[in-house]
């Protein structure tokens, strides 16, 4: 064989191995968009999009004509799109493996120069933000008239995962273990949104104090203490508009019988004792300091010490109320306080709280948020806050990415460690704990911050939302795998039918990274994200307490549909969350809500739903 012609055959054969390779690329299963419909669920791309941020309204800039790609799985490139604190915009890719034809391959490729652009300007503006909030740090420490500033570390994107797990026996396990050490700066975390991980050591001025030690009276007499009151619960609370109330679509009037009962009980449970209440410790004549500790790293009994001492240590006053088996405790700092505890300095009014799991994203969410809400209407605008930030939570992420103003207010202390109130008043809000859960209390404290963010979504311009609970992101209250893509496409269906133009989204709450690795979303991506839904349907778990970031301002009121599960569960593990819904934590919120059970052969590993009543919740949702 001639030269030429063996080099002919080469090639030849080369191109048919790599063509063969790209035909059965895999797809990815993570966050997509799903249009049409017939036949078993493809990933079909109608409209590949990218979402724009423009001020404060959401825009998608469609292309191309969806009669080029009506026929083959396409390239979804950018769904979502980020902002870093800085205020500009910025694209981030998403990608899945698919085919193509030449012209395609070329446009993706001018796609691919064109993100490599943006991940530069990513990179210039990531570094500008984080240069100016070195400034401001600077700043506010020069204001503070040489007060000690901690800047805190930034949660790993690896540790990230912990909150969207609800296995709260886990976070006790975890809760045991030491927590992890500060992570360096750009090493493997792209999050711009995320609390900012600053680490100079000279700016480390922790200052120990023997302080409580050297009082004659420590160990023996001159201990007061001041307690929180106990309330009891009235069903008061269950007086909101009917419409408001979550509504269970099954046929058994049994069924949904226990089922509003059951709801009735959790909310008298949960916020029938009332707002949470407030003491404030104030420094009256003979008062030497104010201190605040929070002891635990997190978990369901978190614990921490609020007390003033006067002067010569005659007299040490501290906040109790330590009778909860489920939500936070507040106890005397005898035996907690050390000739070795880390103490730092904070100037002028301070409020503070802290709560149960403040490791988990969806107790930081459902819980946490309300009560720092409540906390925030309390005091005056120049008071700031003494929150926990244990390096794993999520709450300083949170803040920082919806909240600004509220995060700029907030110094966080770890751990076991002191803040010292000089020259200011500790405001501290509480709602004692029960048997089962913390005590709410707040949602219309909650509704109120929620409504004032200044991020609004684009009628025009919404999504419907499918919160996917399958493998690997969670291995409890799954759906089956073909259960799960016959209800994506049962939704695809009533979509068309009745017209809706938004486009469906599957979440499982990560993302394909820039490096081409998946990873969880970031605080801000969610809130944008949940932000222009609709409509958000699910199973119960972490994914679906992101109902929260929905706008409450819209037009239409959000519409939510929860899968969970019954009583009459065939399986023993499904039966510990029978009736278990978002509503009771969200209680009052101006929610459309609706409840389909899981049915009786569902287990823990595969659950189903009825396919029927689920198409009629829909049409009545979208008629």
């Amino acid at each position: 064989m001639a030269p030429v012609d063996r080099l002919f055959a080469v090639t030849l054969v080369a191109v048919i191995i790599a063509g063969s390779l790209i035909h059965f690329a895999p797809i990815r299963h993570d966050v997509g968009v799903y249009e049409g419909g017939g036949g078993n669920v493809r990933r079909r791309l109608m409209t590949v999009s990218k979402r724009v941020f423009q001020g404060d309204s959401i825009q998608f800039v469609n292309s191309p004509d969806p009669k080029t790609v009506e026929s083959r799985d396409k390239v979804l490139y950018g769904i979502l799109a980020d902002q870093d604190s800085s205020g500009k915009d910025l694209l981030l890719g998403h990608t899945m493996g698919g085919t193509g034809s030449g012209k395609e391959i070329e446009e993706n490729e001018t796609k691919q120069g064109q993100l490599l652009q943006v991940q530069q300007t990513r990179a210039e503006l990531v570094e500008k933000n984080q240069l100016r909030q070195a400034e401001l740090r600077l700043q506010r420490m020069k204001e503070a008239e040489g007060a000690q500033q901690i800047v805190q570390p930034m949660v790993s994107s690896e540790l990230a995962q912990v909150w969207e797990s609800d296995d709260d026996n886990a976070h006790e396990v975890a809760s045991r273990q030491q927590p992890p050490g500060i992570v360096p700066l750009g090493e493997g975390n792209e999050q711009t949104d995320t609390h900012p991980n600053t680490y100079d050591e000279g700016l480390l001025q922790i200052q120990q104090e023997n302080y409580l030690i050297s009082h004659p009276q420590y160990g023996m007499d001159g201990f007061v203490a001041i307690p929180f009151g106990r309330k009891e619960p009235s069903r008061d609370v269950l007086d909101i508009h009917d419409t408001y109330k979550p509504r269970l679509h099954d046929p058994s009037e049994e069924t949904q019988l226990a089922f509003s009962q059951w709801v009735e009980t959790m909310v008298v449970e949960m916020h029938g004792t009332g707002e949470p209440q407030v003491q404030t410790l104030n420094p009256d004549q003979g008062v030497k300091d104010i201190y605040f500790a929070i002891w635990t790293d997190y978990g369901r009994t978190p614990t921490a010490s609020a007390w003033r001492v006067f002067n010569g240590g005659e007299k040490t006053e501290f906040l109790i109320e330590n009778t909860a088996k489920n939500g936070s405790r507040y106890v005397s700092p005898r035996g907690h306080v050390h000739s070795g505890t880390v103490t730092k300095e904070v100037y002028g009014c301070h409020a503070a709280f802290h709560g149960w799991h403040s490791q988990s994203y969806g107790h930081t969410v459902d819980y946490h948020l309300a009560q720092i809400s409540y906390l925030k209407a309390q005091v005056d605008e120049e008071c700031r806050f003494l929150l926990l930030d244990n390096r794993i939570g999520p709450l300083p992420s949170i803040l920082h990415a919806v909240d600004p103003a509220l995060y700029a207010r907030v110094t966080w202390i770890h751990p076991r460690e002191v803040a010292k109130i000089v020259d200011g008043s500790l405001v501290v809000s509480h709602n004692p704990g029960s048997e089962y859960y913390p005590k709410f209390g707040a949602n219309a404290y909650l509704q109120a911050w929620l409504t004032s963010l200044p991020y609004k979504s684009d009628p025009d311009q919404t999504i419907i939302l499918y919160c996917s609970r399958v493998p690997p992101q969670t291995n409890t209250r799954v759906m089956d795998v073909e259960h799960n893509e016959a209800i994506k496409q049962l939704i695809q269906q009533k979509m068309i039918d009745h017209g809706r133009n938004e486009q469906l989204v599957d979440y499982d709450g990560t993302r394909l990274g820039e490096d081409g690795q998946m990873r969880s979303l970031t605080p801000m991506e969610r809130f944008y994200l949940f932000r222009s839904a609709t409509t958000l349907i699910g199973s119960h778990g972490t994914g679906m307490t992101n109902m929260l970031w929905m706008d409450l301002t819209a037009e239409r009121r959000p519409q939510v549909v929860e899968f969970t599960a019954g009583p009459n569960s065939s399986d023993d593990e499904l039966r510990r969350f029978a009736f278990e819904n978002y509503s009771r934590n969200y209680w009052g919120l101006p929610f459309d809500y609706h409840v389909l059970l899981f049915t009786p052969e569902s287990r823990d590993a595969g659950a189903f739903v009825d396919l029927n009543l689920l198409s009629g919740v829909l049409d009545e949702l979208w008629s």
